[in-house]
């Protein structure tokens, strides 16, 4: 997030570790290291372990310029490929997107938040990356995804999805808020985050401040999750673009 800070060589190597996890003969990274442990059993590639680690891999590409950009966009593409409910319409890459490709080869047609925040996300930081005449496209998919799943996911679904796959929805959004030409959808989400935190604070909070969720109840990943979002909400707009 701040050039000259962090841990550039670690971020390389968990991009590696992921890349590593690509399925050799379909596509796709597992959803967790293959042969051992439950990668014996669970042979899954799920939008969750693509489309983040694409994003992973556009950051540093746009921080060293090597040759993360190739498989990274591998792995944005086969999520746009295989889980995209709109790949067979006539504006493919636009989702909503399915959770996963199960090790029997059948699909899981859930509709997370989470999935849908990392391929906005990732929609972006390609349009970043790419020359004016190509960015265009990833915008228009990151805002057409975006409205999809502001239209689709109301708080009820909110509210009964976990509280963590919500901050990263929403995170992604914020990516998205200062390079959308549009105003409407720029409102849309604030006023969504907005939403949802408030309730967070007003009708799950005890007076210890611990939030009792519908996913789980009071846990460190909930307590996190509803921090998180508090916290972007208090942040400066300007410094949006730095998210992931």
């Amino acid at each position: 997030m701040r050039p000259g800070s962090g841990f550039l060589d670690r971020a390389d190597e968990l991009f590696r570790f992921a890349v590593s996890g690509w399925d050799q003969r379909e596509g796709g990274v597992f959803w967790v290291e293959q042969g051992r442990g439950i990668g014996a059993r669970n042979h899954d590639r799920n939008t969750v372990s693509n489309a983040p680690n694409a994003e992973l891999g556009f950051h540093l590409s746009e921080l060293t310029r090597d040759t993360a950009t190739e498989q990274a966009r591998a792995m944005y593409e086969w999520v746009v490929t295989t889980l995209d409910a709109s790949r067979d319409t006539d504006s493919p890459g636009t989702g909503l997107f399915w959770d996963k490709v199960r090790g029997d080869g059948t699909t899981d047609e859930t509709f997370w938040t989470y999935n849908q925040g990392s391929m906005i996300g990732a929609n972006v930081l390609l349009a970043r990356l790419e020359p004016p005449a190509h960015a265009a496209l990833y915008l228009d998919r990151a805002e057409a995804i975006a409205r999809k799943a502001l239209t689709h996911f109301s708080q009820d679904d909110y509210i009964r999805q976990p509280a963590a796959f919500n901050a990263i929805f929403f995170r992604n959004l914020l990516l998205l808020h200062p390079v959308t030409r549009d105003a409407n959808l720029r409102t849309a989400i604030i006023d969504t985050i907005r939403t949802y935190s408030d309730h967070a604070w007003d009708r799950t909070r005890d007076r210890r401040d611990r939030f009792h969720l519908s996913d789980g109840g009071v846990t460190l990943l909930n307590q996190s999750a509803i921090v998180q979002l508090l916290a972007l909400l208090a942040w400066n707009s300007s410094a949006y673009g730095t998210l992931t």
